[in-house]
């Protein structure tokens, strides 16, 4: 592994405007996916009532919209947090899939992208997806109340970004 400081030096040279912008559109599209498993019950029974097209939509965009209406101001930080680590961690996986793609090289290290992908989980959508298989009621147990999810998805996505800068600092200096 490279020093911090090697990789907080590449991370410096490596990150430019094209890179930034693509990392906020996938946190917005996180975001947006976000909004959507936490209002599906509602998106479906917009679906299920046959309202015009128009109103279907609009009722939507209210309900995805109203999203951060409905959770706690210390969901929505960790929330965002997450949803930046999880755009620059996407961002940082589709350059070293490209990179690697250019050596030819791509079946070695595909299962590490997709595994950093995967990892890139929101706590949100993990505590809708309890909540369906009936878990929800595990988090009146935990000491912080579900927020240990939101921590451990950071840990995971700093890790996982930290992996990632590592392993495409070692291509670049091999490939040097």
């Amino acid at each position: 592994m490279a020093s911090k400081s090697q990789l907080i030096f590449f991370l410096k040279e490596s990150v430019d405007l094209k890179f930034i912008l693509k990392s906020f559109i996938y946190a917005l599209l996180f975001l947006l996916v976000a909004g959507i498993v936490i209002n599906i019950v509602n998106i479906i029974s917009a679906f299920s009532y046959h309202y015009p097209i128009l109103l279907e939509s609009k009722l939507i965009f209210i309900y995805i919209a109203g999203t951060f209406q409905t959770v706690s101001n210390i969901d929505i930080v960790f929330l965002v947090v997450i949803s930046a680590l999880f755009g620059a961690n996407l961002a940082l996986v589709i350059e070293k899939l490209k990179f690697i793609k250019k050596q030819n090289n791509l079946r070695l290290t595909f299962g590490a992208g997709i595994i950093s992908i995967a990892a890139a989980g929101c706590a949100t959508c993990g505590l809708s997806i309890m909540s369906l298989i009936g878990l929800a009621a595990v988090l009146a147990f935990l000491p912080l109340h579900g927020l240990e999810f939101y921590i451990l998805a950071i840990i995971v996505l700093v890790l996982s970004f930290i992996y990632n800068l590592n392993s495409i600092y070692k291509a670049c200096r091999i490939r040097d």
